[in-house]
C-alpha cells in the first residue's frame, strides 16, 4: 500500500467520526429542546392484547369549566354568555338574596329583643327589689256609715231623665220592666222631627237613684211615603252626666314604702304585661290607648311616633323615600321594643298586621284587643285619612277588605266603638283586661 492510498483512508475515517459526532450532537440537542407534550385524560382505560398494554382516555382541557346553577335559588343575573372566556374572579351569575335577607333580618330582631327583654326586666327586678313592702298600722274602730237613704220610684212612668234626642245625647226615659208603651208615646216624642234617638233605662226599684239594670235605644223615625213610624235598635252612648259618688280620699302612709304589701309586690312580679291595640287606621287607637294606660296606671306607647322618632321624619316622609318596605322594617323593630317592657299600653298603626312577625312581640306578655270602628258598613264611622299614606292611596274600603280577617284572627278582645266616646270604649277594655 503506497502512502498515497494510506493518506486517503484516514481523512475518510476522519471525516465520518466528525460527521457522527455532530450527528449525534444534533440529534441530542433536538430531543431535550422538543419536549412530549402531555395532556390531561378523563375516563382512562386499559386493554392488553397479547404481550401488549395499551391505555388511553378522553382529552380534557383546564380552560373550560362547566357551572350548574342551584335549584332552590332564582338566578337574578347572567354576567357571561356560552362559551365566552373569563379570568379568575370574573362574577358569573347572581341570585336572589332577598329571602336570606329577611330570614337575617328576622333572626337579628330576635336576638335584639332577647337583649331588650333581657334589659328590662333586669331593671324591673331591680325597680321591685328595692321597694319596701306596706305594713298596714293597727286596726281601728270602723267609721260609722250614715244610714242609706232608701230609693224613691217613680211613679209616671216613662219618666224623662234628659238628653236632645240626637244620637249623641239621646232622650233618655226611666221604664219599667213590666210596663210597655205605645205608639201614641212614641208620636208624642217624635212629633214633627224627622227622626229622634231615644235611651231606656231600668234601674233597680225604678228610682232615678237606683243601681242601673239595663239599658237600650231606639231610633224612631217616619216614613215619607207612608207616614208610618219605623224602628231601629242601636246602642246608647255611656251617661257621663250621672253623678258619680265621691271617694273617700285615704291619707298616704308617712313612711317611704311603695304602698304594696309583700304579697302584692311579689304578685306583680308575675303578673305585669303588656296591653297591645290594633285597628283600622284612624279607628281611635291613640286616643282610647292613653286614656286605658291612665286607668290601668300603666306607660303608653304609640309605635307610630317610635317610628317617626327613629327615622328622624314623618311617616309620609318615610313612604315616600323608603317605601311601604322600609317603613315596615322600621315598625317590626319599634313593635318589638314597644312590647318588650312590661307595664304598657301599646298603640299600633293599622298596618301592623301586614307582617306576620309582629304577631310574636304583640302577643308574648299580653293580650291583644281590637278596636272595630271601621270594620262594620257604619256611615258615622268617619275615619280620618290625613297623614296617612296607604289611607289615601288605596282607600280605607280596600285596606278593610285587605286587612279584616287578619284583624279578628289576631285579637283576643274585641271591642266595638262606645257611641264615639274613647273614655267609654276605654272603661270597656279597662273591665274585660282586667278579667283576664
Amino acid at each position: 500500500m503506497t502512502k498515497k492510498v494510506k493518506t486517503i483512508l484516514i481523512s475518510a475515517v476522519c471525516v465520518l467520526l466528525v460527521v457522527a459526532v455532530v450527528v449525534g450532537i444534533v440529534w441530542f440537542l433536538g430531543r431535550k429542546s422538543n419536549p412530549v407534550t402531555v395532556l390531561p385524560v378523563s375516563m382512562c382505560s386499559s386493554s392488553y392484547i397479547g404481550n401488549e398494554t395499551q391505555s388511553g382516555g378522553y382529552v380534557t382541557a383546564d380552560k373550560l369549566q362547566k357551572v350548574y346553577a342551584s335549584s332552590t335559588q332564582t338566578i337574578t343575573q347572567l354576567f357571561v354568555q356560552e362559551g365566552q372566556e373569563v379570568q379568575k374572579g370574573d362574577p358569573l351569575l347572581s341570585y336572589d338574596t332577598t329571602l336570606s335577607d329577611i330570614q337575617l333580618e328576622r333572626k337579628q330582631i330576635a336576638v335584639r329583643q332577647a337583649e331588650l327583654n333581657l334589659e328590662d326586666a333586669k331593671k324591673e327586678l331591680s325597680r321591685i327589689n328595692s321597694m319596701k313592702p306596706y305594713v298596714p298600722p293597727a286596726p281601728t274602730e270602723p267609721p260609722t256609715e250614715p244610714p242609706t237613704e232608701p230609693l224613691e220610684p217613680e211613679e209616671n212612668l216613662p219618666y224623662r231623665i234628659g238628653g236632645e234626642g240626637t244620637q249623641e245625647k239621646p232622650l233618655r226615659y226611666l221604664i219599667a220592666e213590666d210596663i210597655p208603651f205605645d205608639t201614641d208615646f212614641l208620636e208624642s216624642v217624635l212629633q214633627e222631627n224627622a227622626e229622634v234617638w231615644l235611651a231606656f233605662e231600668i234601674r233597680e226599684e225604678n228610682a232615678l237613684k237606683g243601681e242601673l239594670l239595663q239599658t237600650w235605644g231606639l231610633k224612631v223615625s217616619r216614613s215619607a211615603e207612608t207616614g208610618a213610624l219605623r224602628f231601629s235598635l242601636f246602642t246608647p252612648p255611656e251617661n257621663h252626666d250621672e253623678p258619680v259618688p265621691d271617694e273617700p280620699v285615704i291619707d298616704p302612709p308617712a313612711d317611704d314604702s311603695s304602698g304594696f304589701t309583700a304579697a302584692e309586690i311579689a304578685q306583680m312580679r308575675a303578673e305585669l304585661g303588656v296591653v297591645s291595640l290594633i285597628g283600622m287606621p284612624g279607628s281611635g287607637k291613640t286616643r282610647t290607648g292613653m286614656l286605658l294606660a291612665e286607668m290601668l296606671g300603666f306607660e303608653f306607647v304609640d309605635t307610630d311616633e317610635m317610628v317617626q322618632v327613629e327615622a328622624g321624619m314623618p311617616i309620609p316622609q318615610i313612604f315616600e323615600e323608603l317605601g311601604e318596605e322600609g317603613f315596615r322594617a322600621i315598625e317590626t323593630r319599634c313593635v318589638a321594643q314597644a312590647t318588650s317592657c312590661p307595664g304598657r299600653v301599646v298603640a299600633t298603626g293599622g298596618g301592623v298586621v301586614t307582617r306576620p312577625e309582629n304577631r310574636f312581640f304583640l302577643e308574648q306578655n299580653g293580650p291583644v284587643v281590637l278596636l272595630t270602628r271601621g270594620l262594620v258598613d257604619d256611615p258615622s264611622d268617619n275615619l280620618a285619612v290625613e297623614g296617612r299614606p296607604l289611607s289615601q292611596a288605596k282607600g280605607l274600603e280596600r285596606l278593610r277588605v285587605e286587612r279584616a280577617d287578619l284583624y279578628h284572627a289576631w285579637a283576643d278582645i274585641e271591642v266595638a266603638p262606645s257611641g264615639g266616646s274613647p273614655l267609654g270604649t276605654a272603661r270597656r277594655i279597662c273591665r274585660l283586661v282586667k278579667r283576664i
